[in-house]
């Protein structure tokens, strides 16, 4: 015989009789059945009704368990990553996780048994997180990081703003961690990329910086390969552009130039001199002293003039007091000075000057 039990039986006893023709046989001896229950529960399934797509190890049980050896549970949205087959249970929902239902059914030997009904769990989506553009900034500079996309922020630097001013030294990585109102995080990058300063120096004509007044004097910035250079004579920017060269013929004592370069945006350290201009002398000592013999007004296009009218000397190199390759006699001699000026025009300048041996 095959006997069917309802959900509710209880234990009890089986026993049989025989029947024939003639009527009951005796009875057999009872025959006790014990009947398992199913699983079931007092309580519902517990744990967080609302989550974070993308947010794992979320926790849920069922409270007051009966009669359960193992559980099998089940959700009903997509993308969600249920461990194992045990109370209480953890779960971890994929960035593109649904909301849903989560179930749990119970077994024993008896078979299973719905422990609880439906239990609805909703998942946010996560935030839009966005660190701001990838950037490039020049060696030394600071620069203001931004970040959108949520109510609370926490940058790698430790910064728990929207905004936070950094000064790398190299290049680097920032990554910044939005949170919005459902507590759903998300996290982003932005990297610095530091781009070196042009590195420049000046050279000279006169090297030594000293030059008359009305000289024509010259500097070079060096290298000559940056796209821009920039000029200065004290604080005034006298020079912009390509050219790597400036030169003037009105400077004056004491006065500064510089230069800087700038390239990919950058400018260089400025390097700079001193101008000295010296004066010019009413007494010229030409004769060799120890393998150095002087010159005079070296740099300056000068013609010098013997009393009588005569020119003895035209020149840029100096006059070394020499006429013909011969020294001259003591006395007094003329010059003029012609200078150019950097805008093309001329202009004279005459003295006179004692040879003395």
């Amino acid at each position: 015989v095959s006997i069917d039990f309802s959900v509710n039986a209880t234990p009890g006893n089986l026993s049989v009789t025989g029947v024939n023709a003639c009527g009951n046989g005796a009875a057999s001896p009872d025959f006790a059945i014990a009947l398992a229950p199913l699983p079931d529960a007092a309580g519902m399934i517990t744990g967080r009704a609302s989550g974070c797509q993308g947010q794992n190890g979320l926790t849920y049980s069922v409270p007051n368990i009966n009669n359960a050896t193992s559980y099998t549970w089940t959700y009903s949205g997509t993308g969600a990553t249920i461990s194992g087959s045990t109370n209480p249970i953890t779960i971890d929902f994929a960035d593109d996780a649904t909301s849903g239902n989560l179930t749990v059914t119970g077994t024993n030997a008896c078979g299973s048994g719905t422990i609880s009904v439906d239990f609805p769990i909703t998942l946010n989506s996560l935030p839009a997180a966005n660190a701001g553009n990838d950037i490039a900034i020049c060696e030394r500079d600071s620069v203001i990081l931004s970040a959108s996309g949520g109510q609370l922020y926490l940058w790698s630097t430790g910064d728990s703003t929207q905004y936070t001013t950094i000064l790398p030294l190299t290049n680097s990585t920032y990554s910044v961690t939005v949170t919005d109102i459902n507590g759903c995080s998300a996290s982003d990058e932005v990297s610095v990329t530091i781009k070196p300063l042009p590195v420049i120096s000046l050279d000279s004509d006169p090297a030594d910086n000293s030059i008359y007044l009305g000289q024509e004097f010259t500097v070079n910035a060096d290298p000559s390969t940056f796209p821009t250079y920039n000029f200065y004579v004290d604080t005034s920017l006298v020079q912009t552009g390509q050219g790597f060269s400036y030169s003037s013929t009105s400077l004056n004592d004491g006065q500064i130039i510089y230069v800087s370069a700038i390239q990919n945006g950058c400018v260089s350290d400025r390097d700079s001199l001193i101008i000295d201009v010296k004066p010019i002398s009413n007494a010229f000592t030409p004769i060799a002293k120890d393998d150095f013999n002087d010159l005079f007004l070296k740099g300056l296009n000068i013609k010098v003039f013997n009393r009588w009218g005569q020119m003895i000397y035209e020149g840029k190199d100096g006059w070394d007091g020499k006429y013909n390759g011969q020294y001259v006699s003591k006395g007094t001699y003329y010059y003029v000075i012609k200078l150019i000026a950097t805008d093309g025009s001329v202009s004279e300048q005459k003295g006179s000057v004692s040879i003395v041996n």
